[in-house]
């Protein structure tokens, strides 16, 4: 027998051989798919986390804007009711010298009028 002649542990050894690269074929094509779809799932991963990491942000914003509104709002009705104070104030303080200056003018009547009835009891 040559040595190209294959022995029969040979040729049973082919067959086997033969459905074991089959099933290694298979088995990494099983894989390739398997990493496409793991590929894919990490992909649709990273673009959910980047979503979700858009959303915060964008709340993290709107929340700031509205804080940012809110002490706006609130600044603006505390400019308001400083503005009425300051009115009702300065009224006040004109109400008040023109009361003093409305005594003033009185004392001085008063004042008048006493000198006047000394000069009548005077000449009597």
């Amino acid at each position: 027998m040559s040595e190209e002649e294959l022995s029969d542990c040979d040729l049973e050894l082919i067959p086997s051989q033969s459905d074991y690269l089959i099933k290694l074929q298979n088995n990494f094509a099983n894989l390739q798919i398997k990493y496409i779809e793991e590929k894919e799932n990490s992909l649709n991963l990273e673009k959910r986390v980047f979503y979700f990491e858009n959303k915060l942000k964008e709340t993290e914003f709107n929340e700031k804007i509205k804080v940012e509104n809110n002490f706006l709002f609130e600044k603006k009705i505390i400019e308001n009711k400083n503005y009425f104070l300051e009115n009702k104030l300065k009224e006040k303080k004109e109400k008040i010298k023109k009361i003093k200056s409305e005594n003033k003018q009185k004392d001085e009547e008063i004042n008048l009028l006493q000198e006047q009835i000394k000069k009548v009891k005077i000449k009597k």
